[in-house]
C-alpha cells in the first residue's frame, strides 16, 4: 500500500543540501490546493538561512486559482461573481441557473459576501 497523500496546503520533510558554490538549498514538496504536490525549493548562505527562507516561501504561498481575480484576500462576492459568469457561459439547465443565482441573492449574498 502507497503512503498516504500529503494534505492540502502542507508540506513534507524539508531537505537541505550544501550546492557547490557553496550556497545552501532548501526543497520541500508542497501539497497545493489544486491537489498537485509540486517541488518548492529556496536558497540561502547557510543551511538555517536557506531552511527559513523556504518556510516563509511555503507560508505565503496561496491558493493557485484559473481565475486571476481571486485571490486568498477576494471577498466571497468576488468568487461568486466569477462562479456565475462560468455558470452563465455553462450547458446547465436554465432553471438549474436560475435557482442557484436566485439561492445566492436570496439567503446567501447578506451573511457571506464580505467575508475573506
Amino acid at each position: 500500500m502507497g503512503r498516504p497523500p500529503l494534505p492540502l496546503g502542507t508540506w513534507g520533510k524539508i531537505r537541505i543540501r550544501k550546492l557547490p558554490s557553496g550556497v545552501h538549498r532548501a526543497i520541500a514538496k508542497y501539497r497545493d490546493y489544486d491537489g498537485v504536490t509540486r517541488r518548492v525549493e529556496r536558497v540561502g548562505a547557510t543551511n538555517s538561512k536557506a531552511q527559513n527562507n523556504l518556510l516563509e516561501a511555503l507560508r505565503d504561498r496561496v491558493r493557485v486559482v484559473r481565475e486571476s481575480e481571486i485571490t486568498a484576500n477576494s471577498k466571497v462576492e468576488v468568487g461568486a461573481a466569477v462562479y456565475f459568469a462560468e455558470l452563465k457561459r455553462s450547458d446547465k439547465a436554465v432553471r438549474t441557473k436560475q435557482d442557484y443565482m436566485g439561492a445566492w441573492e436570496r439567503y446567501l449574498r447578506e451573511p457571506l459576501a464580505q467575508l475573506r
